[in-house]
């Protein structure tokens, strides 16, 4: 996987090219690290267009990563998904 971040005034987005799974733990700590610490972004958006494909454990990554922005009063968006990806994500009730 790999994680391109842009922040503006409103909004901290995520962009996740690549697999996604339990390999990118730290990365995802990290990422969710920096979410609990932005304080003026009212919005996480997680893009997953360029994502081909995801795991459980990513999963559970990205439910912590809405944990975390909602703790701090944030929405919390995925986006983007298609394929596989995307019906994971409906199947969980992700998207």
């Amino acid at each position: 996987m790999e994680a391109a971040i842009e922040k503006t005034n409103t909004e901290f987005r995520v962009k996740i090219l690549g697999s996604f799974t339990f390999r990118d733990k730290k990365e995802m700590f990290l990422i969710t690290k920096q979410i609990e610490a932005a304080s003026t972004q009212k919005a996480v958006v997680f893009d997953l267009s360029g994502c081909d494909f995801i795991d459980s454990a990513a999963l559970g990554m990205l439910i912590l990563a809405g944990k975390a922005a909602r703790t701090r009063k944030a929405s919390f968006a995925i986006t983007g998904a298609v394929g596989v990806v995307r019906e994971l994500l409906m199947i969980t009730k992700l998207v």
